[in-house]
């Protein structure tokens, strides 16, 4: 049974430079109902300040799908791909045997918001780096694809048997 969790029902942290959603157990918030959908084991809405962000830390066996809301992200990792990406930006990252990297926030939005927002989506899983802009179907409130194992045009790939659309 999907259980639905509407967003003023997730889980808030708010360290000064970061305030973010969590969906799933992460860091120091374990709910034990709340672990895991399938191979979806985390899902932050993250808002970072400008000049902040995630030091180089390790990641292993999973692939990180990034989809920036607002302002830019700058993401190096430990095979040499560095990358600014912007809003609309998707990326999937892999990691299988393991690697490091980092997301800072370089610059200032251009929007009126002088954060950085994006979601940070980890799935389990294998190193490639891949990055597209998110091409948005017509119609208000629909949902379209931007990252997918399931081999689906104009997405985002990845290796775990899963689809993510916005």
């Amino acid at each position: 049974m999907i259980e639905i969790i509407k967003a003023d029902n997730r889980h808030f942290s708010d360290f000064g430079w970061l305030k973010t959603y969590w969906l799933f157990s992460f860091s120091d918030y374990y709910d034990p109902k709340n672990i895991q959908f399938g191979a979806l084991r985390v899902f932050n809405d993250d808002v970072v300040d400008p000049g902040k962000g995630f030091p180089t830390h390790p990641h292993e066996e999973m692939e990180i799908v990034t989809i920036v809301l607002d302002g830019e992200i700058t993401r190096q990792d430990s095979m040499g791909n560095k990358v600014v990406m912007k809003p609309g930006d998707v990326q999937r990252m892999s990691a299988g045997t393991g690697l490091t990297h980092s997301e800072l926030t370089w610059q200032k939005s251009r929007s009126t918001s002088t954060r950085s927002g994006f979601f940070r989506i980890p799935l389990n899983l294998r190193p490639p780096m891949i990055r597209k802009p998110m091409i948005r179907l017509s119609g208000k409130n629909s949902l379209f694809p931007v990252a997918s194992g399931q081999n689906i045009p104009e997405t985002v790939t990845f290796h775990t048997n899963a689809h993510l659309s916005m």
